[in-house]
């Protein structure tokens, strides 16, 4: 009985937790519906020109979940600009970021926010390669290398968070928290910010 109770709990393909209430998965179907109940989005993030059928339109719908979209089937800087844009806005949270496949657009996001978060970058190519496998592809892995963070620019509210506090604000995106440590998003001279790195803020 447990085990067919276990059983209805059934996540999409490419699912994975990017950080605390961010997920990314590719387009769910039926079967994962009792799954991301489970998960209380408030929206789904939705890359390229995925179409979404009517049975997923419909369990948003009940749900309460908002389809935002970033309708950019390369994978560039504009596209992760507009989707950083939306991934600011905490009231979208807990949010599931997803693509046609969930490896490829899905997989560049994931990568981006690594880099703010300052990861090494082989890191970041060995956990894209984790989720696409043999699929995986090289101009992905461009796009992250060449990822100009100069196009990326963060509300003027998130400049607060530079300064140390032993409990996040509920306004913080998930991916500003990395394992308890606050961290300021990777900065340039076009940038809100003046850190030139992104390091663990001081106790």
């Amino acid at each position: 009985m447990q085990n067919n109770h276990l059983a209805s709990y059934i996540p999409p393909p490419s699912f994975g937790t990017i950080a605390t209430d961010l997920y990314r998965s590719n387009i769910p179907s039926e079967p994962n519906f009792s799954f991301l109940e489970r998960l209380s989005l408030n929206s789904f993030l939705v890359l390229g020109s995925a179409v979404l059928g009517p049975s997923l339109h419909a369990f948003s719908e009940l749900n309460g979940i908002d389809i935002l979209r970033v309708p950019i089937d390369e994978p560039n800087d504009r596209l992760v600009k507009r989707a950083m844009d939306l991934l600011c806005d905490r009231a979208y949270y807990p949010s599931m970021v997803m693509c046609v496949d969930g490896l490829h657009l899905t997989g560049l996001l994931h990568g981006a926010i690594r880099i703010f978060q300052r990861w090494n970058f082989t890191s970041i190519i060995v956990e894209y390669r984790g989720f696409a496998g043999i699929s995986s592809r090289t101009n992905i892995e461009l796009s992250m290398e060449m990822l100009d963070t100069d196009l990326i620019s963060f509300p003027s509210w998130l400049a607060l968070n530079r300064i140390p506090e032993e409990e996040p604000k509920e306004d913080d995106p998930p991916w500003l928290h990395y394992f308890g440590k606050k961290y300021t998003p990777v900065c340039s001279k076009n940038a809100i910010f003046t850190e030139k790195s992104l390091l663990p803020l001081d106790d």
